[in-house]
């Protein structure tokens, strides 16, 4: 069992349509078969996973996250690649206030040992600039990136904008 790259030129074809059902049907119709290569990225920069947390499919998020691990030594997910718009799955988890997704992007970096770039400024400023309207518990978040940012020795500091408190690197 090995890389097929003709299945995954059929899976670049169906990240360039960002239509996130077309993924999910293909990963579940092709990955007992072969390993694919699921960093697979369109014109956008976007690529499985962070359509998936764009769209807050946390169903489709954990199906990645499994499969990469499933398939150690042959993939690793690229969780800090960042879109022509700057965004990454982290920044998109903390948009849309999806502590589930951020957990699990938190845990799949600690267990492949790869840094989360939470000290990039778009990643603190701009993605909160809807916290007011998460749908997630602020609170459990900042949680969440405080202990992550503990354990990787990321120095954070509270700054006081639009009423609310955000965590930024020092």
């Amino acid at each position: 069992m090995g890389l097929n790259l003709s299945r995954s030129i059929d899976l670049k074809e169906r990240v360039k349509t960002e239509k996130i059902e077309d993924i999910k049907s293909f990963f579940i119709n092709y990955t007992a078969e072969e390993i694919l290569n699921i960093n697979e990225i369109n014109e956008n920069g976007n690529y499985p996973l962070l359509l998936a947390t764009k769209n807050k499919d946390n169903e489709l998020v954990e199906f990645l996250l499994n499969y990469a691990n499933k398939n150690i030594g042959e993939i690793t997910l690229n969780i800090n690649k960042k879109n022509k718009y700057g965004m990454d799955p982290l920044c998109y988890a903390i948009r849309w206030g999806n502590t589930k997704i951020l957990k699990m992007i938190i845990d799949y970096s600690i267990k492949k040992k790869i840094g989360l770039i939470i000290s990039d400024k778009k990643n603190n400023e701009e993605d909160f600039e809807d916290y007011e309207d998460n749908e997630g518990s602020n609170d459990e978040m900042a949680e969440l990136l405080i202990n992550y940012a503990n354990k990787a020795k990321i120095v954070l500091k509270a700054v006081e904008e639009k009423e609310e408190s955000l965590l930024v690197p020092t």
